[in-house]
C-alpha cells in the first residue's frame, strides 16, 4: 500500500504554477509543459505502435511455435506497461492538472489586475461562465489530444508502416483510406458546425449571465415580484441552448454515420486485396487474418472520431472566445501585485503634499469627467485638524476623483502625486502604504465578520475580541451579531446578508483598522450613507475626525454635518467655470459656490 501510496502522491510533487500571458496565442499553456508532453509523446509512439502491431506478433509466434518467444514478447509489452507508472502516467496527471488549474488561477489573476474600471460594465455572471467554460475546454483539449487522438494517429501510423514494409501497394491503399476519412470528417465538422457553436456559445453566456443574476440578486427579484418573469428568461434561453447543442450533436452524428459506411468500404476493399495475396501465395491465410486484426485494432478509434474531433473543435472555439473576450475586456496599465515591482519608495515626509496634475478622465461613450483639471494640497502633518471635503451635485465625479486619487482608475493624462510619489507608478505593496480607501460599493468578502474586518491587514496582526467589539459599537453594528455567532458570524452568501447601509458601515470599521495600522498619507471616505442613530453618527464622525488628526483625509459628504469641522471644501459644481479646482475654508465657499449657499439654505439635497 506505501508503494501505491508514493505512486499516487508521485505527480502531486512536481506539481506547479506558472504565469500565462493571454496576449500570447493560446497554445502558450501547453508550451510551459513541453518538457513533459514530449515525454508522453515518445512513451506513446513507443507503446501505441507496440500495441498496435500484437496481432502480427502474435502470429509470428503461432507460427514459430516457440515458448521462449512467447514469453520474451509477454516480458517486453510488462516492462513497457511498469515503465508507463513512472513516465506516462504521472506526466499526463501533470499535464492534466496544471493545464486546468494554470488556466483557472491565471484567468482569476488577470481580472484580478486589469483596471477596475474595466469590470463597471461587464456581469460577473458572464465572466464565471466563460472562465469556468473555458477551464473545462482546456482540460477536455488536453485529455482528448494527448490520451486519445494522438494515441489514434499512433496507431493508425504504424498499421499503414507496417503493411507498406509486408506489401507497399497494401500500405498505400490503406494509408490513403485512412488520410481521406479523417480529412473528409476534419473539414466537414470545422465548417457545418462552426456557426453553430458561435451561436451556442453566445446562448450559453446569457443562460450563466440570468443563472447568475437570478442568485446574487434573489432577494430583489423576491421583493418585486417578479420571480416568474425571471424563471421565463431562463425557460427561453435554456430551450434555445438545447436547441443549438441538439443540432451540433446531430451534425455530428450524421457525419460519423457518413465515416463509417466509408470505412466499411474500404475495409472491403483491403480484404479484398488481401485475398488476391493470399490466391497469388504471396502471403498466408495467418498472416492475412492477424494484418486485418491489425487493421480493426489500430484504426478502431475512428468509428468514435466524431467524438474526438467535436471535443478538440468546441474546445479550441471555447478557447479563441476566451481570449477574445479577455483581450476586449482590457488591460493592466498600470502595477498592482506587490511582485510586479522591487524598488524601495521613501515617503517618509513631514508634508502631505497631494498634486492631481492636469487630469483627464471620462468613462466609454460618456462625456469627459475632468478635462485638464489640477489641484495641490500641502499640509504639514503635524497640524491636528486635516479634514477636507469634497462636495458636488450628483454625477459630477466625486466617487470619480477619489477613485484616481485612491489608485483604482488611471487618468487618460496627467499623474496623481504623493509626497513626489506617482500612485501609478508603485505597486500595492507601497500604494497601501500611500492611500487608505473607502469606496462607494457596498460589497464585502464572503466570510466571518472578523475576517471581513481586518480584511487587508497581515495575518499576523490580531486584534482582542474587545477591539473588534468596540469598534462594532461604534459603528452601530455590534447588536446584529452579539445574538448569532459574534465575530465568527458568517456574512454574505450562506451567511448574514447586509443592507448595503451596514455594508458600508463595516467598510468604514475595516478602513479605520487598516488606516491605524498602515498610517498613510492619505484617506479618502465615501461617507456611510445609511440613517444611523445619533449614538452612531457622532461616533463615526468622531472616528473621522480622529483619523484626520493623523493623515490627511478627504471625505465625499453626504451630509453637512459630516464637515462641520473640514478645514477645507472643494465644491466640484466650480469645475464648470475653472479647471483648476479649489479647497475653500466653508466661509469662503459660500461667497464662491451657488450650490453651497443653497445647501446650507436647505433648498437643496446634497444627494441630488
Amino acid at each position: 500500500m506505501n508503494i501505491f501510496k508514493k505512486l499516487v502522491n508521485y505527480p502531486s510533487e512536481k506539481a506547479r504554477i506558472f504565469d500565462i500571458d493571454f496576449r500570447k496565442p493560446w497554445i502558450d499553456i501547453f508550451w510551459h509543459q513541453k518538457s513533459l508532453i514530449l515525454g508522453i509523446l515518445l512513451y506513446v509512439i513507443i507503446d501505441d505502435a507496440t500495441l498496435s502491431i500484437f496481432p502480427v506478433v502474435v502470429g509470428w509466434i503461432i507460427e514459430s511455435k516457440s515458448y521462449s518467444l512467447a514469453i520474451l514478447v509477454a516480458a517486453i509489452y510488462i516492462v513497457i506497461e511498469i515503465v508507463s507508472w513512472f513516465t506516462y502516467h504521472p506526466y499526463l496527471s501533470l499535464v492534466f492538472s496544471q493545464t486546468h488549474d494554470n488556466f483557472r488561477y491565471n484567468a482569476y489573476k488577470h481580472l484580478l489586475i486589469i483596471d477596475p474600471v474595466n469590470h463597471v460594465q461587464t456581469p460577473s455572471g458572464l465572466i464565471l461562465g466563460k472562465i469556468q467554460r473555458t477551464t473545462t475546454a482546456f482540460l477536455d483539449m488536453a485529455d482528448t489530444i494527448l490520451d486519445e487522438l494522438i494515441p489514434i494517429m499512433i496507431e493508425t501510423s504504424t498499421v499503414v508502416i507496417t503493411m507498406m514494409l509486408i506489401n507497399f501497394k497494401l500500405g498505400l491503399i490503406v494509408g490513403f483510406s485512412i488520410f481521406s476519412l479523417s480529412i473528409l470528417f476534419y473539414i466537414v465538422s470545422k465548417y457545418y458546425t462552426e456557426d453553430l457553436e458561435y451561436q451556442l456559445n453566445k446562448t450559453d453566456d446569457k443562460v450563466n449571465q440570468i443563472g447568475a443574476e437570478s442568485l446574487t440578486q434573489f432577494q430583489f427579484i423576491r421583493a418585486s415580484f417578479t420571480t416568474d418573469m425571471i424563471r421565463k428568461r431562463l425557460f427561453k434561453s435554456n430551450l434555445e441552448v438545447m436547441s443549438l447543442q441538439t443540432s451540433v450533436w446531430m451534425t455530428y452524428r450524421l457525419i460519423r454515420g457518413v465515416i463509417v459506411v466509408l470505412y466499411w468500404v474500404a475495409l472491403t476493399a483491403i480484404i479484398a486485396y488481401l485475398i488476391a495475396l493470399i490466391n497469388s501465395e504471396k502471403i498466408s491465410i495467418v498472416l492475412a487474418t492477424t494484418l486485418v486484426m491489425m487493421y480493426l485494432r489500430g484504426t478502431k478509434g475512428i468509428f468514435a472520431i466524431d467524438k474526438r474531433i467535436k471535443v478538440i473543435l468546441r474546445s479550441y472555439r471555447r478557447i479563441k472566445d476566451f481570449y477574445s473576450f479577455i483581450d476586449a475586456l482590457g488591460t493592466q496599465t498600470f502595477p498592482v501585485l506587490d511582485t510586479e515591482l522591487h524598488n524601495v519608495v521613501i515617503i517618509e515626509n513631514e508634508i502631505s503634499d497631494i498634486y492631481f496634475d492636469n487630469i483627464s478622465f471620462g468613462y466609454p461613450e460618456q462625456p469627459q469627467t475632468f478635462q485638464d483639471n489640477s489641484f495641490r494640497l500641502k499640509i504639514n502633518k503635524s497640524e491636528i485638524n486635516k479634514l477636507f471635503g469634497i462636495i458636488g451635485p450628483s454625477g459630477i465625479g466625486k466617487t470619480t476623483l477619489i477613485s484616481i486619487l485612491g489608485g483604482q482608475i488611471k487618468p487618460e493624462q496627467g499623474k496623481v502625486m504623493i509626497n513626489g510619489v506617482d500612485v501609478y507608478s508603485v505597486d500595492d505593496s507601497v500604494r497601501r502604504k500611500l492611500i487608505a480607501l473607502q469606496g462607494q460599493a457596498a460589497t464585502g468578502m464572503r466570510g466571518s465578520l472578523r475576517y471581513n474586518l481586518t480584511f487587508g491587514l497581515p495575518e499576523a496582526e490580531r486584534y482582542s475580541d474587545e477591539i473588534l467589539i468596540g469598534l462594532l459599537e461604534s459603528v452601530g453594528l455590534w447588536s446584529l451579531f452579539e445574538t448569532k455567532d459574534r465575530l465568527k458570524t458568517e456574512i454574505g452568501e450562506s451567511g448574514l446578508n447586509l443592507s448595503g447601509g451596514q455594508r458600508q458601515r463595516l467598510n468604514f470599521a475595516n478602513l479605520y483598522l487598516r488606516a491605524n495600522y498602515y498610517k498613510p498619507v492619505l484617506i479618502l471616505i465615501d461617507e456611510p450613507t445609511s440613517s444611523l442613530d445619533e449614538v452612531s453618527e457622532k461616533a463615526i464622525t468622531s472616528m473621522i475626525s480622529e483619523l484626520s488628526n493623523q493623515s490627511l483625509t478627504m471625505v465625499i459628504a453626504h451630509r453637512l454635518k459630516t464637515l462641520e469641522d473640514a478645514k477645507e471644501i472643494l465644491d466640484l459644481s466650480l469645475m464648470r467655470k475653472n479647471s483648476e479646482l479649489k479647497f475653500y475654508p466653508p466661509d469662503q465657499l459660500s461667497q464662491h459656490s451657488e450650490y453651497y449657499r443653497q445647501l446650507l439654505a436647505g433648498t437643496q439635497d446634497i444627494e441630488s
